[in-house]
């Protein structure tokens, strides 16, 4: 393919066919978003940032408790005895209900946690992985 020659000077523009379907890819491309990894960190940085923005003061309470200790998973009566939680574990299973609720509907189902059960000793626990918990521990307390 021949292209016109630079004008000295002046900026000059090259047509480039790109289908519909490619539109967007190629937009982030040419703005410097092509790698998948930073893409992914954007959108993770947002949506974490969008949670603890969006959540009450006790949810925010959890997800710094959580953010404070990363990789390190806490049973639900732990978390509840940590952050003195008026009905303990039942206050916290209220509490990742509503979460449930407005994952589904605002974040396209994203948990800035796991949720996992430990059969060795019959209880629920949450931990908070390394990435997640930098992005929470970089929000601002005042936020």
């Amino acid at each position: 393919m021949d292209l016109p020659p630079p004008t000295s000077g002046a900026t000059g523009f090259v047509y480039v066919p790109v289908p519909v379907a490619q539109v967007e890819d190629t937009f982030r491309f040419l703005a410097g978003l092509s790698e998948a990894g930073d893409e992914a960190h954007l959108g993770l940085e947002r949506v974490v940032k969008r949670v603890y923005l969006e959540s009450e003061e006790r949810f925010r309470d959890l997800l710094r408790f959580l953010a404070g200790h990363p990789g390190r998973s806490f049973s639900t009566a732990d978390i509840a005895e940590e952050l003195r939680l008026p009905n303990g574990a039942a206050s916290l299973a209220g509490m990742l209900g509503a979460f449930a609720r407005r994952s589904k509907n605002r974040y396209d189902g994203f948990w800035p946690f796991e949720r996992l059960y430990n059969s060795a000793q019959d209880r629920a626990e949450l931990v908070m992985e390394d990435k997640v918990a930098a992005l929470v521990n970089a929000i601002p307390l005042a936020s």
